[in-house]
């Protein structure tokens, strides 16, 4: 696991050349395979054997071009995924490698999932691939486990969940669709239409809420009063209202769709997606109850190549403690709580200045070849 993303080690090859061992994101939020490195084209050597595509995100206007190529196998550890047609993009898109804080090379998804039964255990940092017979010869593991069904689209796994919003006379509640998206960072994300206004928060904060493939996605972020999913359910889930449908002209918006389940709240369980049958089994596991948290400290980290071991901070949140302290878009972090930053991931970074409400983050930041000492407590962004 990295911030959340699942990576795996791969290779990609054409039966001629064979790639270096490569870091693919798992995605469920994704149909083909897509290479985001350009340089594996020419590596692989592959020949004129492609058809361009265009790959559209949430933005109308932007599209990112690519070659969809043939006949590739692919090996995830000891599974094999042969005669594939991969996507490689035209341009790098290192945005994805500056958020896990690791190299990532390409994004796997429904190839991966489709005829296996996927184990995702964000606890323990493991991912566990079984047959269908293999997964359901063990009836007491299902013991403890709850399911919820889910329906494909476009290869992409969809589920049901509800809304609540409690007032003194009655209590309101909606059904939304949902895509189930390992990739997608945040907890929740609702679609701003009718259906939904009366659970849209009176008071929010607008920012960049996502980027896509296409582009950066704006919004904003508030607390939902209530959300449930399957027999699990939680107060003030950080929820993000992009404004896909406020503006129909920018962005695509998909009509079957009413949001994005996210990691926020799939990394609170021990996730098993079973495709061909249409399942997705959850157990809790002990981050379930914790409280949802928003930006404590007021900033965004990007992790900068080649090591991606240097942070710095891509944004600092308006009204934050980060903005009241000093911090500023550009610091370089070079220690936090008396350690080095180099010797971290950005991670186990964010868990450290984004823990809890009151806790105490000394930083230490290069500026303009100056070093600062910034201390402060961390408090949620007002």
């Amino acid at each position: 696991m990295h911030n959340n993303l699942i990576v795996v080690p791969a290779i990609v090859t054409n039966g001629a050349y064979i790639t270096d061992t490569l870091n693919f994101v798992v995605d469920t939020g994704v149909n083909p395979t897509i290479i985001l490195d350009t340089t594996l084209r020419n590596q692989l050597a592959l020949n004129d054997d492609y058809r361009n595509v265009n790959i559209q995100g949430a933005i109308k206007d932007l599209v990112v071009k690519g070659q969809a190529i043939p006949f590739l196998n692919a090996y995830i550890d000891k599974l094999a995924f042969e005669q594939q047609t991969i996507i490689f993009l035209e341009k790098d898109l290192p945005y994805i490698s500056y958020y896990a804080g690791i190299k990532v090379h390409g994004i796997v998804g429904y190839e991966f999932f489709r005829n296996l039964v996927i184990t995702i255990d964000y606890e323990q940092k493991l991912l566990y691939c079984y047959t269908p017979k293999k997964f359901y010869k063990r009836k007491r593991r299902l013991k403890k486990l709850s399911s919820i069904p889910i329906t494909l689209a476009q290869n992409k796994p969809y589920v049901k969940a509800t809304l609540y919003k409690y007032n003194e006379q009655d209590t309101l509640q909606r059904t939304v669709n949902l895509l189930v998206d390992t990739g997608a960072g945040f907890s929740l994300s609702i679609e701003k239409r009718k259906k939904v206004k009366d659970f849209i928060p009176s008071t929010y904060k607008g920012k960049k809420i996502g980027t896509t493939l296409t582009g950066e996605i704006l919004g904003e972020v508030g607390r939902l009063p209530y959300f449930e999913l399957g027999t699990f359910g939680w107060q003030g889930v950080i929820t993000s209202f992009p404004d896909s449908v406020k503006d129909e002209k920018l962005y695509r918006v998909d009509l079957n769709r009413d949001g994005i389940l996210g990691a926020g709240i799939l990394s609170r369980f021990r996730l098993t997606f079973d495709y061909l049958n249409g399942k997705v089994w959850l157990r809790p596991n002990k981050k379930y109850k914790l409280p949802f948290q928003y930006a404590l400290s007021g900033i965004e980290l990007v992790a900068i190549a080649p090591s991606y071991k240097m942070y710095k901070i891509a944004r600092v949140y308006p009204n934050s403690i980060a903005q009241q302290v000093g911090l500023e878009k550009g610091d370089e972090l070079v220690a936090i709580n008396n350690t080095m930053a180099r010797k971290l991931r950005i991670g186990q970074i964010y868990n450290m200045i984004d823990k809890k409400v009151g806790q105490k983050v000394n930083l230490l930041v290069r500026r303009s070849g100056r070093l600062l000492y910034f201390s402060f407590r961390l408090q949620p962004v007002p």
